[in-house]
């Protein structure tokens, strides 16, 4: 009886699959469990815990295959710059954060360029285009700003003394209306307001008024230095110029109180953008300038010091000098000379002579020679520039420290005492050309009501007027 045979155990580096070829394949390799196959239909969603059933949408796809790169090449770096070939080393991750802060940057520095832009805009027009010179005199700068206080306050003075004019004939029109018998006192008076009110609303144009403002300034820094040598001389003089705080409300309330009904000093300031303080500081000037004009006119008076002089004139420097050496030789006599070359026709044939004269009554060069302290009998000049620009060889031939003057003359010599004086000191002075492009700024166009016609011989106002570049804006 033979025995069985014992089962040979194989090897299992030797063990043959035996499984059918077209048997599904376990995932044992990957750890599932292996009595569970892989199914090879496609769109299904088991490998992701979906329900199997369900296969996936082309949405889903995209956003899983996308979403994978993305995962994927967070932390990868891809060798391309973030900005101006920087960052090629770092990660997506780092070259997000990186983005996002330079875009912040640049945000914010958007913001503060046009911060700084808006913020120059507002000093270029508050500060420093008001600040810049319209002109200079003898190196001293007149600021925009006083141009542009000044043209405003002219405008509205001249604007108020118009309606003031107007109202007052009216009134006077009423008045005679009301009683006939009083035209030989009103109609006077009628015609002289008449006159007033044709020149305030015909020949007051913006370019008198830009030229009185610049005129005005100019001569306020002449008048200041002037007071300043006035009182280095006599000290005394200090108080004669004062302008108090008393001086400059005064000043003010009468300039309120001159507004046309329905107008107030309130709107004025508004409408052209100014301050109480800005009014105070042209009140200032025109109180130095009322207190110069004071001070001339108290050097006015009869009998005062005059001066006999002769002057042989020239508009031609040269000829002067020429002529001038010839007197000092001795070669030639004054009267030869003084009948053939004088431009002067009014002296020349009376030897030059241009008879007893005060100050104020020639031009400013040649009195600055005629009544110096120690001038005396017989003195000849030099080379004398007048203030018009001619040339003078004078010499004196009477002095009278106590010659009386006319009342006539005393009375002229006052109105003009002022503008005489300012005269002189702008021949002596340095000042440059008016900025012409300031003239015709709109930021010193000064805002103000309309401009009432001008009123006939009977006192009506007539339509209103615009007011435009060609008469006061």
């Amino acid at each position: 009886m033979s025995k069985p045979s014992t089962p040979t155990k194989a090897s299992p580096s030797k063990t043959k699959n035996t499984a059918p070829p077209n048997a599904k394949r376990t995932v044992t390799s990957r750890g599932n469990t292996p009595s569970r196959p892989l199914t090879n239909a496609k769109n299904t969603a088991t490998q992701r815990g979906d329900t199997p059933s369900r296969p996936l949408t082309n949405a889903e796809r995209h956003a899983r295959r996308y979403g994978r790169q993305n995962g994927f090449f967070v932390g990868r770096r891809d060798n391309r710059p973030v900005i101006f070939n920087y960052g090629r080393n770092l990660s997506a991750a780092q070259k997000d954060r990186i983005q996002r802060r330079l875009f912040w940057a640049f945000a914010v520095i958007c913001a503060v360029a046009v911060i700084g832009v808006a913020a120059f805009g507002w000093l270029n027009f508050n500060v420093i285009q008001p600040g810049q010179a319209i002109e200079t005199v003898n190196g001293v700068p007149i600021q925009q700003r006083m141009y542009r206080y000044m043209v405003a306050y002219l405008t509205q003075d001249n604007y108020n003394q118009l309606q003031g004019d107007q109202t007052q004939t009216a009134n006077l029109n009423a008045e005679l209306a009301k009683d006939p018998s009083k035209s030989a006192t009103i109609q006077p008076q009628l015609t002289t307001l008449q006159a007033q009110i044709q020149a305030l609303n015909t020949s007051f144009t913006q370019t008198q008024v830009d030229q009185l403002a610049i005129d005005r300034l100019t001569e306020d820094v002449l008048i200041q230095h002037g007071i300043t040598q006035l009182t280095a001389q006599d000290p005394g003089l200090a108080a004669t110029f004062a302008v108090s705080s008393t001086d400059v409300n005064n000043a003010l309330t009468t300039f309120k109180q001159a507004f046309p009904s329905g107008e107030t000093y309130a709107t004025f300031l508004s409408k052209n953008n100014l301050t109480n303080a800005n009014m105070q500081d042209i009140f200032r000037i025109n109180l130095r300038r009322a207190k110069m004009d004071a001070y001339e006119q108290s050097l006015v008076t009869s009998p005062t010091k005059q001066v006999d002089v002769q002057r042989i004139q020239f508009d031609n420097l040269q000829n002067a000098q020429n002529d001038l050496a010839k007197l000092q030789s001795g070669k030639v006599k004054w009267e030869d000379i003084v009948k053939s070359d004088s431009i002067d026709v009014n002296s020349r044939d009376k030897n030059g002579d241009l008879g007893y004269f005060a100050l104020g009554q020639q031009d400013q060069g040649l009195e600055a020679y005629a009544f110096a302290p120690d001038r005396k009998v017989g003195d000849m000049s030099g080379i004398v520039k007048e203030t018009s620009g001619l040339f003078d060889i004078a010499r004196i031939v009477g002095i009278d420290n106590a010659r009386p003057l006319d009342a006539a003359t005393v009375s002229s010599l006052k109105s003009n005492a002022l503008s005489h004086w300012l005269t002189g000191e702008r021949g002596l002075a340095k000042i440059s050309t008016p900025n012409q492009d300031m003239y015709n700024s709109p930021y010193n166009i000064p805002v103000i009501p309309t401009y009432p016609a001008a009123s006939t011989s009977t006192g009506s106002t007539g339509a209103s007027v615009p007011l435009g570049t060609s008469t006061l804006p």
